[in-house]
């Protein structure tokens, strides 16, 4: 596949279906990253213990090379209750970005060779949809903490202005969310 240049995507013809894929892939490895970061984001937050941010930066530095999947197990003990449904979904939007980022050739394969690319892009848009939901979900939960640590920890610091306007920014971005 050439690169496509941003200046001559309004002169091109439309996408071939591999550059299509190629999109589809993208979008849903950068939506998996930013779900990485709010696991490990609340996986320090929401963690028991000391709960100075000292020791919750200890834990995030603890974990920041961890892959997704390694961060399962920590995020969902943070939880009380039956959680088994939400362990269930995570675990479900994890092993499809997995096979995605990890084996695409094997489970793809086939369907690449047979043309059918339509039932790629499908399949693609629906694991991005299960993350999207997940996103939206922690996104919402982290907004919460860090309005809580405005509120609280920051209010009539130096730090507050930082904080309303960084939350601020977040609640706009998880409103326009899809």
């Amino acid at each position: 596949m050439q690169p496509i240049e941003p200046d001559e995507m309004s002169a091109q013809e439309p996408l071939s279906p591999g550059h299509r894929i190629a999109c589809a892939i993208g979008v849903f490895v950068l939506q998996s990253q930013e779900m990485e970061h709010l696991f490990k984001f609340l996986i320090a937050m929401m963690g028991g213990g000391d709960p100075s941010l000292s020791a919750k930066l200890s834990v995030a530095a603890a974990i920041e090379k961890r892959s997704l999947g390694q961060l399962l197990d920590p995020l969902v003990d943070r939880f009380t209750g039956d959680i088994e449904p939400l362990k269930t979904h995570i675990k479900r939007v994890v092993d499809e970005r997995n096979e995605v980022v990890h084996h695409f050739s094997k489970r793809f394969g086939p369907l690449m060779a047979e043309g059918r690319y339509e039932a790629i892009l499908q399949e693609l848009k629906n694991r991005r949809e299960r993350a999207e939901e997940l996103v939206f979900i922690f996104r919402e939960l982290a907004l919460e903490i860090l309005e809580t640590l405005r509120d609280t920890t920051y209010v009539d610091t130096d730090e507050y202005q930082e904080f309303a306007t960084l939350c601020a920014k977040l609640r706009a971005r998880q409103q326009t969310a899809p």
